[in-house]
């Protein structure tokens, strides 16, 4: 009779395929929140659709053709690379064909006066690499810090009319590296991003150097101008400017397409298409 009954409830744990099923069901909830801003199907009817877009009502056989025509069309573009002229040009000279009275102390130190092959807009840049190349390389390995001093003027077509590039030298702190076997490693002496003149005078001295003709023998010492070949640039002007046709062609044609919708019907990708093809021109100028 002095017994004494309590009731108690434990709400239930959701298990880990209900909290899965549930985070799914936010997720397609949120789907349908956009969905009526992305282009439906042709089966779809409702009040909101917006433009059709050809690509998906294609047929497989319309897809297939559309997929061929573009890797078609990439391939011509990678085949025209590999066989086109190559990107950059070298143009090696010597500072004993240069000098040929020079000795061995001035190769090792200089100064040397260069005058640069023909430059024109379509080289773009020069770099201008030295590389000492010494009598018995076999046997010496070693690295010098010395001083690089480089002067450089242009040469302008009026002859009266001469302003040197650089108003003082420019000194630069360089490093010989020689290894046995493998030579010296080759020395950055300038590099210019933006041409102005046809031919450019350089003056260049090693200060620091003139002590490793006691122990090594300077041979000669190989002067590179490094540019960008103009055959290069001249296809790449011809291909950017066949793709800005392409891209001002296509431009003409999505516009004369949806000119007679509101904006406001278009489909997201149509709006983005419509941003970027512009953006596209603009790049290709």
């Amino acid at each position: 009779m002095g017994d004494s009954f309590t009731q108690s409830y434990n709400t239930p744990r959701a298990s880990f395929i209900f909290r899965v099923r549930q985070a799914a069901s936010h997720v397609t909830d949120l789907y349908s929140e956009f969905s009526r801003f992305i282009a439906p199907a042709y089966h779809h009817d409702r009040c909101e659709r917006s433009v059709q877009m050809k690509l998906y009502s294609l047929s497989k056989r319309e897809f297939f053709l559309t997929f061929m025509g573009f890797f078609s069309v990439l391939g011509v573009c990678a085949l025209l690379g590999l066989s086109g002229p190559a990107m950059t040009m070298t143009v090696e000279e010597k500072a004993s064909e240069l000098f040929p009275n020079i000795n061995e102390t001035q190769l090792a130190s200089g100064p040397f006066l260069v005058k640069t092959p023909t430059l024109s807009p379509y080289h773009h840049q020069l770099w201008l690499i030295a590389k000492i190349i010494l009598g018995n390389s076999k046997d010496q390995s070693f690295k010098k810090s010395f001083q690089l001093s480089v002067s450089i003027e242009g040469v302008p077509t009026d002859p009266l009319n001469s302003t040197p590039l650089s108003q003082k030298p420019l000194n630069r702190t360089r490093d010989l590296m020689c290894v046995e076997d493998g030579g010296c490693a080759p020395i950055a002496v300038l590099h210019l991003s933006y041409l102005t003149h046809t031919h450019l005078i350089v003056l260049m001295r090693f200060h620091g150097l003139e002590d490793i003709t006691a122990w090594t023998h300077v041979a000669d010492v190989i002067f590179y101008y490094k540019t960008y070949n103009p055959s290069f640039t001249k296809l790449q002007i011809w291909v950017r400017f066949i793709f800005l046709l392409v891209a001002f062609g296509a431009s003409c044609w999505m516009g004369h397409s949806l000119r007679r919708y509101p904006v406001s019907d278009w489909s997201l990708e149509q709006q983005w298409v419509s941003i970027l093809l512009p953006m596209l021109i603009l790049y290709n100028s």
